[in-house]
């Protein structure tokens, strides 16, 4: 879902490029709420449901996928991203995908390219495109109703005051892009000691054993991302793993500090944000584990990110929140 919110940057790009075109957009289930009242979408068509007739004067494909793959070359008179040539899975000329699963060059390559790559992900994307990223944003449009709503729910965990979500958590997939449940406990009480009041974002039972220990409260992101977003807007600062909230951060204007390791953080444009990277030589591993003593996991500065918020948020500027 957080590639999907990403992704929505580059219909600034195809509105430029193509001014009188309209633009629709295929999703699978889960991720099409994201795509509600956007105004450059015509139509949202969800994966298993979509039309398997007729073409599209451009596709544009960022997934590498056969599945994907097979319907762009099907559906396109003109592709741009992943397609199938001669029943294999193919790319049109694309830094972003030499530094894929389907790279022309090989994993060992574009693990290399990966691990050096400067640009962003939405430099990468706009140049897919044959356009140039202009600093735009992802969208993701909240009626004023979810707003409230966000609202709402958060205060009803802290009261009033300027507020700082934690979102410590990444998926499973790699496993050291999340934040140790000691380490958390830790951050949250140099939150408060700063004169923040935190709150956690995640599944309410993963992080029980945190939110007992130091009396913060969870807002349960298991539910709608719409409502993740909402929630979201209602910080005044998101802390965050590379992960769904950080892009969603992106696209409702929440000042970041985001953390990374595993992953590569120069993809990632924080739009005025902070990042905390650990001084280590095998970042960008994307590797599920690793056998490091120390793992990045166990490196992330957590005055960083206390000092950071500060920063972003005006020093002493919520309500202390009495952490135990």
């Amino acid at each position: 879902m957080g590639d999907v919110v990403r992704a929505t940057a580059l219909l600034h790009g195809l509105r430029r490029l193509h001014p009188g075109a309209v633009i629709d957009w295929l999703v699978d289930k889960e991720s099409e709420g994201l795509l509600l009242h956007n105004p450059f979408v015509r139509t949202t068509y969800v994966w298993g449901n979509h039309p398997t007739e007729g073409t599209w004067d451009v596709v544009v494909n960022l997934e590498d996928d056969r599945d994907s793959a097979a319907y762009a070359t099907a559906h396109g008179r003109s592709i741009r991203g992943a397609f199938l040539k001669d029943d294999a899975l193919a790319y049109t000329e694309s830094g972003w995908f030499d530094m894929s699963l389907i790279s022309n060059y090989g994993k060992e390559r574009a693990d290399e390219l990966k691990r050096r790559n400067t640009k962003t992900y939405f430099e990468h994307m706009f140049e897919l495109i044959g356009a140039r990223w202009q600093q735009e944003k992802p969208i993701v449009v909240l009626t004023e109703d979810e707003r409230t709503a966000g609202k709402r729910l958060v205060r009803s965990l802290v009261g009033e005051g300027a507020v700082v979500g934690v979102n410590p958590f990444a998926g499973t997939r790699w496993r050291h892009k999340s934040l140790p449940d000691d380490r958390t406990a830790v951050l949250l009480r140099l939150l408060a000691s700063h004169g923040h009041t935190p709150v956690l974002f995640g599944e309410p039972a993963r992080l029980a054993a945190v939110s007992v220990q130091t009396g913060v409260p969870t807002v349960d992101t298991s539910g709608s991302p719409r409502l993740l977003a909402a929630a979201v807007a209602a910080c005044t600062t998101l802390i965050t793993s590379d992960s769904l909230a950080l892009h969603l951060a992106t696209a409702v204007g929440t000042p970041i500090v985001a953390f990374f390791g595993p992953t590569s953080h120069a993809e990632v444009e924080l739009f005025g944000g902070h990042k905390v990277v650990p001084d280590m030589k095998c970042l960008s591993c994307y590797l599920h584990d690793c056998d490091v003593v120390i793992p990045c996991s166990e490196r992330y500065d957590l005055k960083k990110m206390a000092t950071a918020v500060d920063k972003l948020a005006g020093k002493g500027s919520g309500r202390p929140l009495r952490v135990v």
